[in-house]
């Protein structure tokens, strides 16, 4: 592609559609994919304060803005309660918390993991954050790569212990002898 030709569909080929037989399939709302994991997309944006004005766009001209309305994250079961896992949060991950409580009502999430895309927010929007997680009852957060320094150091002051920056290599189990 040339820079400026404008848009371009840069999703899975028709023809790549199928891994070893398997063919791939859309999912929204609250879809078990194995026994104590589900998918849960489309994710809400219902805290204005995620909302981002960064130029994250769908065209190299930049004037088709990316809502990242396909976004997903995973839930899954732990004996802690539960662990929801996003990829870089750009709808906010106090919405995908917020999005996963719909769907798992009255359960607690007990960890976020992922990243959070808060590299270039504001420190306000750092502090919201972690104080819309405590208060949303997460007990451990784990962040990394678009995150952002900033960001991880005030989780880190608000999360203490229970704040572990990713990296890779890095393995965590769920259970009542890792809390």
């Amino acid at each position: 592609m040339v820079f400026g030709e404008g848009p371009r569909y840069i999703g899975i080929p028709e023809e790549l559609r199928t891994l070893k037989g398997l063919p791939f399939q859309k999912v929204s709302g609250c879809r078990e994919i194995w026994p104590g994991i589900w998918t849960i997309n489309p994710i809400s944006r219902t805290n204005e304060f995620e909302i981002s004005n960064e130029p994250l766009c769908l065209d190299r001209d930049g004037v088709i803005p990316d809502t990242f309305k396909d976004e997903m994250a995973l839930v899954a079961e732990s004996p802690m309660g539960l662990v929801l896992f996003s990829g870089c949060s750009h709808r906010g991950i106090v919405n995908s918390v917020d999005t996963a409580k719909t769907h798992f009502e009255g359960r607690d999430i007990y960890a976020v993991v992922g990243g959070f895309h808060l590299r270039r927010a504001s420190d306000e929007r750092h502090q919201r954050t972690a104080l819309e997680l405590a208060d949303r009852g997460v007990k451990k957060v784990y962040s990394g790569h678009c995150t952002g320094e900033k960001a991880q150091r005030v989780l880190q002051s608000r999360f203490g212990d229970d704040f572990v920056p990713l990296f890779a290599g890095l393995t965590q189990v769920f259970s009542e002898r890792s809390s």
